[in-house]
């Protein structure tokens, strides 16, 4: 039986991790507590150095839900807070259901509206990526870009995660730069030292090297879903009385995860999805027509040329795959 003095300071031990690992936590926190590392491929670094030299650029940010978009422009604020502080850099919450004026109206009624410098102001446009239909996302950027041009104020701006997977369009019309804020890619050798370095600042010395490399596999390189099994198993190997998580409780919280992902998904329609899945689980029909797919991150758009669409690891057990 545990010493009844230690069992306080094992649980206080363990919530602190679990604190850490919180990945739908606030973004601005994890900042501030030193825990953000920069992602393999420096996404927001970019973006506040292009920033640095024009503050009049306009910038689509599209990625995977959960893989840091939000992160990437709070620490965009950040670095531009820093390197340019004569520019007013302000990150705005378009909410989860913006409407078609929700650009312009934001214009007209925000005390910034005086405030705004010609080529001194840059404004950071977060929750578009909850905007599940592109056409009207599209509405809105058409009818609500020009407003920001006339004032010469720049623009960083998250989008729909369907955009990964459709040729370019209406985005590249009116934002000069698009940038992949995604899955990272665990097939490299710089995606997997990131996303083991990661577990490592905020988990510690609690997980084995053989817990974050399954960390690492089942993730499919999200950090929200690398966070929320690592934060399931350190759960598992507390109530257990374990003081180090293994890969079990990995394997555990991949599979609890694979069912809450599962949920709503016909057997149809995973029919379909392993029919066109190779045992790796590189997806090999047409992108279009799979916003859906994407949205729930069933797919996973990994970064690269051509882009390549991949079944989340957690999900690809439960496939039935054409022989």
């Amino acid at each position: 039986m545990p010493n009844a003095a230690a069992i306080p300071d094992r649980r206080a031990h363990f919530r602190a991790i679990m604190a850490r690992l919180d990945g739908s936590g606030d973004p601005q926190r994890a900042l501030s507590d030193g825990l953000y590392r920069p992602r393999p491929d420096h996404v927001a670094e970019r973006i506040a150095k292009s920033l640095e030299i024009r503050p009049s650029g306009t910038h689509l940010v599209v990625g995977t839900i959960g893989s840091g978009k939000t992160t990437a422009l709070l620490r965009i604020k950040e670095l531009l807070t820093e390197s340019a502080p004569e520019t007013l850099t302000v990150h705005f919450d378009a909410g989860e259901d913006p409407h078609e004026q929700l650009l312009a109206q934001f214009l007209r009624n925000t005390l910034l509206a005086d405030r705004i410098e010609q080529g001194r102001t840059i404004l950071l446009i977060d929750g578009l990526d909850r905007t599940s239909d592109l056409s009207t996302f599209q509405r809105m950027v058409t009818r609500g870009l020009p407003n920001f041009a006339a004032l010469d104020v720049g623009l960083v701006c998250v989008g729909p995660p369907q955009l990964q997977a459709v040729p370019p369009s209406f985005e590249s019309d009116w934002f000069e730069r698009t940038h992949l804020c995604g899955a990272v890619d665990i097939t490299s050798p710089d995606g997997r030292a990131f996303l083991i370095e990661l577990i490592a600042t905020r988990g510690g010395d609690a997980f084995t090297d053989q817990a974050r490399a399954g960390l690492v596999r089942y993730s499919g390189g999200i950090v929200r879903d690398h966070l929320l099994l690592a934060r399931q198993a350190v759960e598992d190997a507390y109530i257990d009385g374990e003081d180090v998580v293994d890969t079990p409780y990995v394997d555990a919280a991949a599979k609890r995860l694979a069912s809450s992902m599962l949920r709503a998904v016909t057997q149809e329609q995973l029919d379909a999805l392993g029919a066109l899945t190779d045992p790796d689980g590189l997806y090999s029909g047409p992108p279009l027509g799979n916003g859906r797919l994407i949205l729930d991150r069933l797919l996973i758009p990994m970064p690269g040329v051509p882009m390549r669409l991949v079944v989340h690891p957690c999900v690809l057990p439960y496939l039935r795959r054409a022989s």
